[in-house]
């Protein structure tokens, strides 16, 4: 088996932050993208092609961006990038590059650590957060933003992996 490097991605971030915090692919097109995000404030989002070539940048107005991911909606034919920000998830529409949901709970502000999963069903697409630090399961509405259920579970410690 040979492993080879096929993209070497090198001082993206701002100046002091080198490091890409977390990434993802996109698929869009027939072509394969790496959506980078780090967790200095306010940076952008940006994203590459395979051969390290940046061909686009979302304004990230999440805060420092922990945890990101991509989601194909079949039936609107659209690519979003989900964001794990300080307080808050936010979708982003990759095309028109603008915020496309916050998904936010009742409660008080901490700062989430979620695995997240978008399950569609018949009639909504759910966007899940589980958030490992509160030891909790929020469900959304992907499209409206709306939260539909908090389900909380007892346990005395953080539950590192989910899967769904």
């Amino acid at each position: 088996m040979n492993f080879e490097c096929i993209v070497d991605l090198k001082n993206i971030n701002k100046e002091g932050d080198i490091y890409i915090f977390s990434s993802c692919f996109l698929k869009n097109n027939h072509e394969i993208y790496i959506v980078t995000s780090n967790c200095h404030e306010n940076d952008s989002i940006k994203i590459f092609n395979l051969k390290g070539n940046k061909i686009k940048e979302i304004e990230n107005n999440n805060g420092q961006t922990r945890f990101i991911d991509s989601y194909y909606d079949k039936i609107l034919s659209k690519n979003f990038i989900i964001a794990e920000g300080m307080f808050k998830l936010i979708s982003y529409d990759y095309n028109s590059k603008k915020t496309y949901k916050k998904y936010d709970s009742p409660g008080p502000k901490t700062i989430p650590s979620y695995n997240i999963f978008i399950y569609e069903d018949e009639d909504k697409t759910k966007l899940i957060g589980i958030n490992k630090h509160q030891v909790d399961v929020k469900l959304w509405d992907f499209h409206s933003g709306q939260i539909l259920k908090i389900i909380k579970i007892k346990s005395q410690t953080i539950l590192d992996k989910f899967c769904l």
